[in-house]
């Protein structure tokens, strides 16, 4: 079963948590700042406002500079930076005392603490990275990391946490994020950042989200520049928000706004943490936040720096923050906010409502006079426990194909040895266990011959990178392949356990490029630790020694790494075949492409996981010669490879495929509940005997009756009414998806018998992504197709576009119909199928696209039981119910989802495969079949519809199934 966090919702349900346990519990809620707020001046409001920036390892002049603003009520809290506990904890009682002596007023005191209070104080222990928990994916640990934190700062004097940092973090070239967010994946940041915020907010400590509306995806530094994030507001509302909006419904106190430049939500360039759309407008009023507004760091050069003094904190008032956060001069700050409500620029309601703000959660987290509590009161966390469980349960096997791992474990020291050695930049002495350390070259294969008298048969690399910060690369040195490469020479199997940041495998030590295939030639195993410190060790090397898959727990938290070796090539004889095979498929093949039944295509070819055959023929488009890696539409084989996952996934979360079988649709879609629709079991759906018709037009619904396109449905620029690019200029309206499902509902039902039907997945696309609380196609990538390292996506010409690929990328694309029925254009890189196209492209019926490599890659992964190198995505026992048939006694030979081979007469296989192969076809020209009784994997990917879609020479020729009966005949064992 995939382990995975699913949406907050299911966890709340299945761990019986909700906010109410973690929030509203400080004894410190009672008190009423009203007499004090009655006799407030304008600049008494606006003091209460400001947080500086305090030191407690400066000297007196600064924590007398400190605690003078603070008697004087210019500010209303402090950001303690870096220090020490013992100094801390003494210079915020000293500014306590004067805050309640010169105003009465506590001061609400604040720390970055996202690992710990040693990301600012020294001597402290940390806790692991946000990122190496989530590679563990537990809900819990996430908890007891948030326990921890809120201890720590509550014995420290902090009210307010800066964390936990919710930013998903989908861009590898990120500079400022990486190992600080949760990870790239909506789902589990949603899932372990609401268990981190609970946790802290448990010990009477505020937790604050950040950086709205999300600073993931960015590729510079707010402190050093203006970062601009050019997501459509779809995608923001989708992926960068919903964190946020998650923590809101989580019970979250504060929300940081960050100095980013985002066009969707306000097109005037203005820095997101002084902009009143984005503060006021979505964070505020759409997203109904009611607790703490924070800006980001107002001295970052990522704010507009041609303010005057003053200015800044006048913008980020009228954006409609509630608390400026490391004013550089309180006092001007102070006397310019004062200026700008007596000028009407400002009003003193503007600043008595974000004071209310302030003084309620000082109500709620500080005691009345404001006192540190004692250690008895608020000791401080003991960390070692949990810092081993999270160390151990993100450790990750990447990939070990042909079991090295296990085979370690199994060794003797005596007759069958293996080494373990340490290289990197960080290498500390002492370490047990380890046959040679730190700066080890060439000269060390000698080493093992000449002083030992053998070379030993495996030996594992451990690379360890610098885990002071999370802004280290640890990078490869290339010396680390060259020796590897070097033991392989001998014969020697070579496994990689990277301690460090993982994006660090993307580039070695010297900036240049590291290719993932160097990675994956190289090594025969891949573990990632995440960090360099001694748990991590000795977790990985107990795991080595001793392994079984519950060792080596953690799943790969973030996408762009792609360290999944390709299927291994074999030969013709070596895989069991005649010399002739690839003869006969060629002629197969030439004989299409003469006849006119296709430009050109891709057919691939493995047996029990190696690579027979990966052949390419003709053209795209007449001109440009097909390659292995172009992108075909891959039409309904999308059923298998995108919806069909999904729903077994869903299956073995939800009590077993049994249960779902049974279940009405209408438990899904209750908007069903009129409608006969409803009553369709899932079973009867899948296995399409459900009475469902075999299709409808819908595009003709949005046309006017001379065929052209309806102005009311579509329009040439994109927009967020109009959202869902249908063709290159086209965009159609947003709610055309509920019309369709409208339209479905109303549908005649047929007989319950089988019947070929697309409709069943529109309705599984809607039900999933409610499940899941994201479009199909993030659900995938972020989940399935980037971890597993599959390059199937949809909608490629927007990738092709958004990543600046040009002309030349496009013409990687396989282009479809020249339609001029609905589009009135030639279809290339948006999906074919005309239902899909309505959608935005994304749909559970169509819309995938892929090379034969790819679509051959997610068909071993079902021959292999839902394992794909080291991980268990699916149960094997749940791949074998959906691809068995469900109802051959009523004379449907379909499994659920999967097409199976015909008993008799014409059908999608040569007739000559075992009953338990399974696979499906497309209308654009596509085939993927798998057998488990012969291991056999087949796929076959053309653009038979180029330019006319009315070309019926692929199927009159028997191309597919002709190729499939030569496999079968040259099987010699």
């Amino acid at each position: 079963m995939v382990k995975r966090m699913w949406p907050v919702t299911l966890a709340l349900l299945s761990f019986g948590w909700g906010p109410a346990e973690y929030i509203d519990r400080n004894p410190y809620d009672s008190r009423n700042y009203g007499s004090w707020m009655a006799a407030a001046t304008v600049e008494d409001l606006a003091g209460q406002m400001i947080m500086v920036a305090g030191y407690s390892r400066q000297g007196e002049s600064h924590l007398q500079q400190l605690a003078t603003w603070a008697e004087a009520g210019q500010i209303g809290g402090i950001i303690w930076m870096q220090g020490g506990p013992g100094r801390q904890v003494h210079a915020i009682a000293r500014t306590q005392a004067a805050a309640m002596r010169g105003t009465g007023l506590p001061l609400l005191n604040a720390q970055d603490a996202e690992w710990g209070a040693s990301m600012r104080l020294d001597s402290l222990e940390r806790l692991p990275w946000p990122l190496t928990l989530g590679a563990t994916r537990n809900p819990e640990l996430a908890r007891a990391y948030g326990k921890s934190l809120g201890q720590e700062s509550r014995a420290l004097g902090i009210h307010v946490n800066f964390s936990p940092v919710v930013d998903v973090n989908t861009n590898p070239a990120n500079p400022i994020i990486g190992q600080r967010s949760l990870g790239s994946d909506v789902d589990q940041v949603n899932g372990l950042s609401t268990n981190e915020l609970w946790g802290l907010q448990s010990q009477g400590v505020m937790a604050c989200a950040k950086h709205f509306p999300g600073h993931g995806d960015t590729d510079s530094d707010s402190h050093k520049t203006l970062p601009t994030l050019n997501h459509s507001l779809e995608t923001l509302r989708r992926r960068e928000m919903r964190p946020f909006e998650n923590a809101i419904r989580s019970g979250v106190g504060a929300i940081m706004v960050a100095h980013l430049n985002i066009p969707a939500l306000d097109p005037s360039g203005t820095p997101a943490s002084i902009s009143k759309p984005i503060v006021t407008h979505w964070l505020r009023d759409s997203l109904h936040f009611e607790g703490l507004i924070f800006t980001d760091a107002l001295n970052m050069k990522g704010l507009a720096q041609d303010l005057t003094p003053g200015e800044v904190e006048i913008r980020a008032i009228e954006a409609g923050n509630d608390v400026l956060l490391f004013v550089a001069d309180p006092k001007a700050a102070v006397k310019a906010i004062a200026r700008a409500v007596e000028s009407g620029r400002l009003t003193r309601a503007q600043l008595e409502e974000h004071v209310q703000r302030i003084l309620r959660a000082k109500a709620k987290y500080i005691p009345e006079n404001g006192a540190i509590p004692s250690p008895s009161e608020a000791p401080m966390p003991n960390r070692t426990q949990l810092n081993a469980s999270i160390y151990a349960a993100a450790a990750t096997l990447v990939y070990d194909p042909d079991s090295m791992v296990s085979r370690t474990s199994r060794s003797s020291l005596v007759s069958d040895p293996f080494y373990v050695v340490a290289m990197g930049e960080s290498v500390p002495t002492g370490l047990v266990g380890f046959d040679a350390l730190a700066n080890v070259e060439a000269g060390l294969a000698s080493y093992f011959k000449d002083s030992r008298g053998f070379t030993p048969p495996r030996i594992w690399i451990f690379h360890m990178g610098s885990s002071a910060n999370p802004w280290k690369s640890a990078r490869l040195p290339k010396s680390v392949i060259e020796q590897a490469k070097a033991w392989k020479a001998k014969g020697v199997e070579v496994g990689l356990v990277h301690l460090g940041n993982p994006y660090g495998l993307r580039a070695f030590s010297d900036g240049s490029v590291l290719p993932p295939s160097v990675i994956t030639e190289t090594f025969d195993a891949l573990i990632l630790g995440y960090e360099n410190v001694p748990e991590v060790v000795e977790a990985i090397q107990g795991a080595i020694e001793s392994f079984s898959p519950q060792r080596l727990p953690g799943r790969i938290p973030v996408s762009g790494l792609h360290f999944n070796p390709e299927m291994p090539r074999t030969t013709l004889g070596d895989a069991g075949f005649q010399p002739d095979l690839i003869k006969n498929i060629d002629a197969i093949v030439e004989e299409g492409l003469r006849k006119g039944a296709y430009p050109g295509c891709q057919v691939f070819l493995a047996r029990h996981g190696k690579v027979v055959l990966n052949g390419v023929w003709g053209t795209l488009d007449g001109t440009n010669s097909v390659e292995p890696t172009d992108r075909y539409d891959l039409a309904s084989v999308t059923k298998i490879l995108a919806s069909v996952p999904l729903i077994m996934d869903f299956a073995e979360a939800t009590g077993g495929t049994a249960i779902l079988l049974g279940t009405p649709l209408v438990e899904f879609l209750p908007e069903l509940g009129s409608s006969p629709v409803g009553d369709l079991e899932m079973g009867d759906i899948l296995s399409h005997q459900s009475g469902l018709p075999a299709w409808i037009p819908f595009y003709q619904d949005y046309l006017w009756k001379d065929g052209n396109l309806d102005n009311r449905y579509f329009r040439t620029t994109q927009s967020d009414a109009f959202p869902n690019q249908v063709a290159l200029g086209v965009f159609s309206r947003r709610d055309l998806r509920d019309s369709i499902l409208a339209r479905i509902a109303t549908t005649q039902l047929g007989p319950k018998k089988y019947k070929y039907s697309d409709l069943g997945y529109y309705l599984h696309q809607r039900w999933l992504e409610r499940y899941h609380g994201a479009p199909l196609d993030e659900v995938l990538e972020t989940n399935w197709y980037a971890p597993m390292g599959i390059h199937l996506q949809y909608n490629p010409l927007q990738k092709v576009v958004s990543q600046g690929g040009g002309g030349s990328a496009i013409l990687h694309l396989a282009p479809t119909e020249n339609d001029q029925i609905f589009r009135r254009q030639l279809i290339r890189g948006t999906v074919h199928d005309q239902g899909a196209a309505l959608l935005g492209g994304v749909a559970g019926h169509a819309g995938l696209f892929g090379s034969a490599q790819d679509v051959a890659a997610m068909m071993q992964f079902f021959l292999q039981g839902g394992r794909w190198n080291g991980y268990q995505y699916l149960e094997p026992a749940t791949i074998q119910a959906f691809s068995s048939c469900y109802a051959c006694d009523e004379g449907n030979r379909r499994g659920l989802g999967f097409d199976r081979p015909q008993t008799s007469g014409p059908g999608p296989t040569c007739g000559c495969v075992s009953p338990l192969s399974f696979g499906h076809t497309g209308f654009t020209g596509t085939f993927a079949w798998a057998d488990p009784q012969t291991g056999i994997v087949l796929v076959f990917v053309s653009n038979r519809v180029y330019p006319d879609a009315s070309n019926p020479l692929l199927s009159k020729l028997d191309i597919r199934t002709r190729i499939q009966e030569a496999v079968q005949v040259a099987l010699v064992d």
